[in-house]
């Protein structure tokens, strides 16, 4: 501080704001002798003031520093009292200040005393609220000085004051009502090119407002986004700006961002997309990462862009990029840009194009397999964590490719698909190898950014065990504890993490709790094919995995149950999405707990968490509406009670009501498979509508379901009896008496005649109820021998 300063400092509270205006009048009539014409302040107090910005901005740093330091062992020498004093007697002079000229004058006070000493949240608000927003606006909009006449340099002097008052977060609401402005000004850029200071403001102001939820749910409403493309696209001094705040409302709001702004979004795709294609200099590789940010904003109301001209000068770009020579910063810019592309657009878009489509496909699975062997292989842990950036992208190509390609939707030479197979092989070798190198203790005590890497490896691998298990069986089983242990804590972590925000009664909370990557959800593909085989499934259940299982069901079945409640009201398009998410993963739960049903029974019978399973099933077989979007979904849940029953039969008391509504569910999903009245000729037995295009899927489940219930009717005395009083056996027989010999699947009679025949084993008056509607003649006439012997005898 400079001796003039320090002199005023010393003056405590006996300045008076008569001495600034005899200072600004000084001035004004020295200017006015010179000139003979209206006195202009307007000089004396821009430079005035823009020393208040300037003096702000180091008492920010000051602040800073400060908190860094607030654990200091002595805290008498902290120098808030000082920082009080002073702002007491900034604040005094602005408030009472009568007019405009008055007011000019305190801010001039306010840059000689609190110059150089700390400012924190609390203070500048004290500060805001004692210049207050009235002058602040109309400085804005009527760039009126205390001479009572307009200039430009009043509209940058507030914009001043505002850029600094903003990053407090403090006063939303006022800043959000001069959105209008601040888009009027960079949208007129051109008119301000001589005042650099004042578009950078309005663009710190803007930055300021979209960093709160609030602020950018108004910015978007008052088609900001749509100013700040118009901005972009006029490519002069304020592109930079303009790009970098749209940036920042991208990554927070992600596909919300452009929900009800489609157009707006096309507008600024078709931009960059033709700059990209046009483009090949070093501007190319730098629009990479706008492209990356821009397409993973897409939301699913972009699909019907797929013939927009952005999306094929997206695809030559990035096959300019792809299928060219290149370092490694430049390959790195264009692969992660072919991850987005992949991901958000699709393979199927990918290989558009014919031939030139599918090599970029080929080579960028190639390339991406290169890269995870150079990051991965014989590197250090933190080594390989540095590089994570490049090899997550990689991972993102390789898990789309492998779901895509893998399952032949691209037709391929024999020569290409094992350069193909060889390349992932060596790349999840790779994968296997840094996984091997992980501990527990290590991941838990790494920095976040290191266990998400961590996480995206074990996903990836998940996408790969979906589809090969054959291939590195030793290095699989051995690291599947690791992947289990990681995957359970994550769930629990996520699970009581949930539990505590809804244990809070402030909504805004919930956004500071972290979730931690669902990696269970990526692996259970893969561990419905490991619990198939002997030795990885022993691992599995040694490790508890059951258990683990049990409650990651439970947890989906309580969030799928209001989504289940409200389709059975409702149309079934709403929600589909979450819907169908979970629904899959509930599948996928049921065919890992049938393989451990089939081939570890014993396991079942002496574990009473199959009980607690059976009972979960009860309930939510009770839920599924028979629909088609759900039958999948019933069929699964059905048939895993069915076989979990038959080892439980003893523990489910007949009184039971739930076990009456599972069966009743059960054989209405069997049932209503097959009819006559959907064939041509009223005289075939066909497949359901309803049930004909999942069929391929559903006929599995279909007969197990069968079979599963006939093999219940001798345990279960009440069984039959059951299915008596629903009419099913009774309306198999008047179907069977309609349709032609020829009319019935081989295969559905045959199991048919099974189950009518162990009803008439296990039941007398089962035999009685068929004999009363025909059942002998029909029996012959479709050649079921052994029926019509049993049913004779």
């Amino acid at each position: 501080m400079d001796s003039e300063d320090h002199s005023i400092s010393n003056s405590g509270g006996n300045v008076k704001n008569s001495q600034f205006n005899a200072e600004v009048e000084h001035s004004s009539e020295k200017q006015k002798s010179e000139t003979g014409s209206v006195v202009d302040s307007t000089k004396i107090l821009h430079d005035s003031v823009m020393d208040i910005a300037d003096e702000f901005n180091s008492c920010e740093v000051s602040s800073k520093a400060s908190t860094g330091n607030s654990s200091t062992e002595n805290p008498e020498q902290d120098s808030m009292p000082k920082v009080s004093k002073a702002v007491r007697q900034c604040i005094h002079a602005l408030q009472e200040a009568p007019d405009t000229t008055h007011k000019f004058a305190a801010l001039m006070m306010v840059t000689k005393l609190i110059r150089a000493e700390v400012l924190d949240d609390r203070i500048k608000l004290k500060l805001f609220d004692a210049i207050g927003t009235e002058f602040l606006t109309n400085l804005i909009r009527e760039n009126i000085g205390p001479d009572g006449h307009p200039d430009p340099i009043f509209k940058s002097i507030a914009l001043s004051i505002l850029s600094f008052f903003v990053t407090t977060g403090h006063r939303k609401s006022f800043f959000v009502s001069l959105i209008p402005d601040l888009l009027d000004i960079i949208s007129e850029s051109e008119l301000h090119a001589d005042d650099l200071s004042l578009i950078q403001d309005a663009f710190k102001c803007i930055d300021g407002i979209v960093a709160h939820k609030s602020g950018r749910k108004a910015f978007i409403s008052h088609d900001g986004l749509d100013s700040l493309i118009d901005v972009y696209r006029l490519e002069n001094f304020c592109q930079g700006h303009a790009m970098r705040t749209l940036m920042l409302i991208m990554a927070e709001e992600g596909t919300n961002t452009w929900l009800q702004h489609h157009a707006s979004f096309t507008k600024i795709m078709t931009h960059v997309a033709h700059e990209f294609a046009m483009n090949n200099c070093e501007r190319k590789f730098e629009l990479c990462s706008l492209l990356v940010e821009l397409l993973h904003s897409m939301n699913d109301t972009h699909e019907e862009d797929s013939g927009y001209e952005w999306q094929k000068q997206v695809h030559q770009g990035l096959c300019d990029i792809i299928l060219s020579k290149l370092g490694k910063e430049q390959r790195f810019q264009g692969l992660h840009l072919a991850a987005a592309a992949l991901d958000e657009l699709g393979p199927t878009w990918v290989i558009s194009g014919g031939e030139k489509g599918q090599h970029l496909m080929l080579v960028m699975v190639h390339l991406a397999c290169v890269e995870v062997r150079m990051s991965l292989e014989d590197e250090s842990f933190e080594k390989t964590v540095a590089f994570a950036p490049q090899t997550t992208s990689c991972y993102l190509i390789l898990e789309n490719a492998i779901k895509f390609l893998v399952n032949g939707a691209m037709e391929l030479e024999g020569k290409q698909k094992q350069q193909l197979y060889a390349a992932l092989k060596g790349a999840f070798n790779a994968v296997l190898s840094f996984l091997k190198s992980v501990t527990e203790e290590k991941v838990h005590t790494s920095s976040a950014s290191t266990q998400m890497f961590i996480s995206a490896t074990i996903r990836v691998l998940g996408a790969w065990l979906a589809e090969e298990t054959t291939a590195n069986k030793s290095e699989v089983y051995e690291i599947l504890p690791l992947v289990i242990s990681l995957s359970k804590y994550n769930f629990y972590f996520n699970k009581e993490a949930g539990n505590n925000v809804r244990r809070k009664t402030k909504s805004s909370e919930r956004d500071e709790v972290a979730d931690l990557p669902d990696l269970l959800r990526f692996l259970l593909p893969g561990l419905c094919h490991l619990t198939a085989e002997d030795e990885p499934r022993s691992i599995l259940l040694n490790f508890g995995i059951e258990k683990l299982l049990l409650d990651y069901l439970t947890f989906h079945y309580e969030t799928i149950r209001p989504l289940l409640k409200s389709a059975k009201k409702e149309s079934i398009s709403s929600s589909a999405t979450d819907k169908s998410v979970i629904c899959d993963t509930v599948i996928t739960l049921c065919s890992i707990f049938m393989n451990i049903v089939v081939t570890c029974p014993r396991e079942v019978q002496s574990n009473d968490l199959y009980f607690k399973l059976l009972k979960i099933i009860f309930s939510i077989s009770n839920e599924i509406p028979l629909e088609r979007g759900f039958l999948r979904f019933c069929g699964n849940v059905c048939v895993l009670g069915l076989m979990i029953l038959r080892h439980h039969y003893a523990h489910v008391r007949s009184a039971n009501f739930a076990i009456y509504k599972f069966i009743q569910n059960t054989v209405r999903f069997l049932w209503d498979a097959h009819n006559i009245e959907e064939s041509l000729d009223y005289a075939t037995l066909v497949v359901s509508q309803k049930y004909r295009m999942l069929w391929d899927e559903l006929m599995e489940l279909w007969h197990l379901g069968m079979h599963n219930l006939m093999m219940l009717l001798a345990p279960i005395p009440w069984l039959c009896d059951f299915l008596l009083e629903c009419d099913w056996p009774q309306t198999i027989i008047q179907t069977l008496a309609q349709v032609r010999i020829e009319g019935v699947d081989p295969g559905f009679k045959t199991v048919i005649e099974d189950m009518l025949c162990m009803m008439v084993r296990s039941s007398e008056p089962a035999k009685r109820t068929l004999k009363q509607v025909d059942a002998v003649r029909v029996a012959k006439s479709h050649a079921m021998e052994n029926l019509a012997v049993l049913l004779q005898t």
